[in-house]
């Protein structure tokens, strides 16, 4: 294609809005290309999450949560800032900033296409986080030479397989030149910075613009996630046994993940088999037609067959979901009166995780109601600070659950009282 003459169609015009004179006006239309509609979305985004931190940020459910999950003490401060960057976002938009000042005060020049490749800008243990589609063009320079450039597009995020342009290689397309970018990004093609709809850089598959609705569930199913997880770690550390039970238990939590695995293998290999079908045909189609190629350097990006290796830690994750699972059921489905049994609280502590997530336990021991003797080894139960601050000596009572499967396990343990007495 590079050794043919530079000759585009001579009814090539320029688009309408890069005909006036400098600065160029912003039509209403190119606010409503995809870097317009990722801005607003973002806009809204910021200002639902900054008006839910700030609204809730009083109430007891958030106040008692921020024991556990620490970041939640600054909710106040978090909604502050997202309330921030939504006026900074409509600050940018409102002073027509980035890519439109290419279509304001820019100088439109004609080039061809010769390439078209999406490539990882950058890359996070080893796996592309960060896509641009590049094109290799060519202009005539100021002597009438042509001169060679690679122009790339703007940050898709990490969704390169959604996208691709309107234009093939060979196609003639608007560029524009900007005195005023950095040295290396003077020159973008006008489809590449995203303002025009159905110019430069498109979906493959028609998809509609997030909606305020839209965005409020997927907001809202990230905050009940991030809570559920937090009530899980929490209930499900107390539904544990506190008797080890005996060896038809692990054998038979092992079998369903046993008989899972040969049906599960096969499975993950026909999907991976389809995936790099289609990541081959997808490729020689872009081959083939001039379109965009989607090119991983470093090759992570690229469908592998899959392992056995993939599989076996699918099970061993299924086998400790069963373990997890049955000894849960066998808390929530107890019917049976709680025995009390005295203990002796040896620490009560809290562990932060990486200064974010915190837990507090209760380390004790079993004894003898007879001899008052330690039965067994040191445990721990998974309390609340507010829990924790009943305590005020080391003598207490658990009340202790037979379990629907016959496997005891601890309810919840209280101070030791005696007529209205905390011992």
């Amino acid at each position: 294609m590079s050794n043919q003459p530079f000759a585009p169609p001579k009814e090539y015009q320029f688009e309408p809005e890069l005909l006036g004179k400098l600065p160029r006006p912003v039509p209403p239309e190119l606010r409503q290309g995809l870097h317009g509609l990722s801005r607003y979305a973002s806009m809204r985004a910021c200002l639902i999450v900054g008006f839910l931190c700030i609204a809730s940020a009083e109430t007891s459910f958030v106040q008692t949560a921020s024991y556990y999950f620490l970041p939640l003490t600054f909710t106040r401060w978090i909604g502050a800032l997202f309330l921030l960057a939504a006026g900074w976002e409509y600050f940018q938009d409102v002073r027509e900033a980035g890519p439109y000042q290419y279509m304001k005060l820019g100088t439109p020049f004609i080039a061809r296409v010769l390439q078209l490749v999406c490539q990882p800008t950058a890359y996070y243990n080893g796996q592309p986080t960060r896509w641009k589609i590049f094109a290799g063009i060519e202009y005539p320079g100021p002597d009438g030479t042509l001169v060679r450039e690679l122009t790339p597009s703007f940050d898709l995020g990490n969704r390169a397989h959604q996208y691709t342009t309107s234009f093939k290689v060979g196609d003639y397309v608007t560029g524009l030149y900007w005195e005023g970018a950095k040295p290396g990004e003077r020159r973008r093609l006008y489809g590449f910075l995203g303002l025009k709809p159905g110019l430069g850089v498109v979906p493959r598959v028609a998809t509609h613009q997030g909606l305020f609705i839209d965005q409020l569930k997927v907001i809202g199913g990230a905050f009940a996630l991030i809570f559920g997880l937090l009530a899980a770690m929490f209930y499900g550390g107390r539904a544990l046994p506190i008797d080890v039970p005996g060896r038809g238990f692990w054998l038979g939590c092992l079998a369903l993940p046993l008989v899972a695995a040969v049906p599960l293998h096969r499975w993950l290999v026909a999907r991976a088999a389809a995936r790099m079908s289609a990541w081959a045909a997808t490729t020689q189609a872009a081959h083939a037609n001039g379109e965009v190629l989607v090119h991983d350097p470093r090759g992570a990006a690229i469908p592998r067959p899959h392992g056995k290796r993939g599989t076996a830690v699918l099970v061993f994750l299924l086998y400790l979901g069963t373990l997890f699972g049955v000894a849960s059921l066998n808390a929530l489905l107890d019917r049976s009166q709680p025995e009390a049994v005295p203990v002796r609280i040896d620490r009560l502590i809290h562990t932060t995780w990486n200064g974010c997530i915190r837990d507090y336990s209760i380390k004790y021991h079993l004894l003898d109601p007879q001899t008052g003797n330690q039965i067994g080894s040191e445990e721990s139960f998974a309390t609340t600070a507010t829990h924790m601050e009943t305590f005020k000596t080391r003598a207490a009572l658990a009340r202790i659950g037979r379990g629907a499967f016959g496997w005891r396990w601890v309810r919840t343990i209280e101070p030791y009282r005696i007529e209205g007495n905390t011992f």
